[in-house]
C-alpha cells in the first residue's frame, strides 16, 4: 500500500490511483469536480455541534464551509451515515427548532453560507420571493422583464401565487425594472434586494 496521500490539496487519504486516494480518484473518473470528501463522523465521538464547528469557517460577513458542497451548493457533513445540511443546522444551533412546514432563507443569497446571522425561516412562497436575479432563460438580463423584438420596447411582469400580472410595455429596460420592483414590494413579503433597491 502507498505510502503517499492523495494529490488533492487537504485530502488525508491514500494515494490509491493516478496519485489520488480511491474517492478522488472514482469522482476523476465519473468526470465530477474535485472538491473535498463528504466525512462520515461517528456520532459516539462527535456531537453534531462539534461536527458543525470542524467545518464553519467564521469570519465578518458569509461563513465558509471546509468539507462537503452538495451539488446545488450547500454545506453538508455525515453523522453516522446521516446526512445534514450546514445551514439548517446552524440555524437550529443558534436560533431554536425549525418551524414544520417552514425554509431556512439565505438572506445572502450564498447557498454555501452557514452565518447563523444570514438565515431566516420563511415559506415556500417567501423562499421563492427572495431570489438573486432572473432565471436562467430570461434574455434582458433583468427579473420579470423581457423584450419585445419587434419595438424594442420592454415588457414586465410579476408572477404572485401562480398568477402572472402584466405591467405594460415600456420604452426603457430601467423603467421596466422600476415596475417590477414597485410591484413586487406590493405583493411580496421577502423581495430583499428589491428592498434594499427602493
Amino acid at each position: 500500500m502507498s505510502d503517499r496521500l492523495c494529490a488533492f490539496p487537504e485530502c488525508q487519504g491514500r494515494a490509491h490511483a493516478r496519485g489520488y486516494c480511491n474517492g478522488h480518484y472514482q469522482r476523476l473518473r465519473q468526470g465530477k469536480p474535485l472538491g473535498p470528501l463528504q466525512q462520515r463522523l461517528d456520532a459516539s465521538k462527535v456531537s453534531i455541534s462539534e461536527a458543525f464547528s470542524m467545518f464553519a469557517i467564521k469570519r465578518n460577513g458569509c461563513w465558509g464551509w471546509s468539507g462537503t458542497l452538495s451539488s446545488e451548493g450547500y454545506a453538508r457533513f455525515s453523522l453516522d451515515n446521516v446526512s445534514y445540511y450546514g445551514h439548517r443546522v446552524s440555524y437550529e444551533l443558534h436560533s431554536g427548532p425549525i418551524p414544520a412546514g417552514l425554509f431556512i432563507d439565505h438572506k445572502c443569497h450564498n447557498r454555501g453560507c452557514v452565518n447563523p446571522a444570514h438565515l431566516q425561516t420563511v415559506t415556500n412562497k417567501q423562499n421563492h420571493e427572495n431570489r438573486p436575479g432572473p432565471q436562467a432563460n430570461n434574455t434582458s438580463g433583468v427579473r420579470g422583464v423581457s423584450r419585445i423584438k419587434e419595438s424594442g420596447r420592454y415588457f414586465a411582469y410579476v408572477t404572485h401565487w401562480g398568477v402572472r400580472h402584466g405591467l405594460g410595455n415600456f420604452p426603457t429596460i430601467e423603467d421596466a425594472e422600476a415596475a417590477v420592483i414597485a410591484k413586487r414590494n406590493e405583493l411580496y413579503t421577502n423581495n430583499i434586494l428589491d428592498r434594499r433597491a427602493s
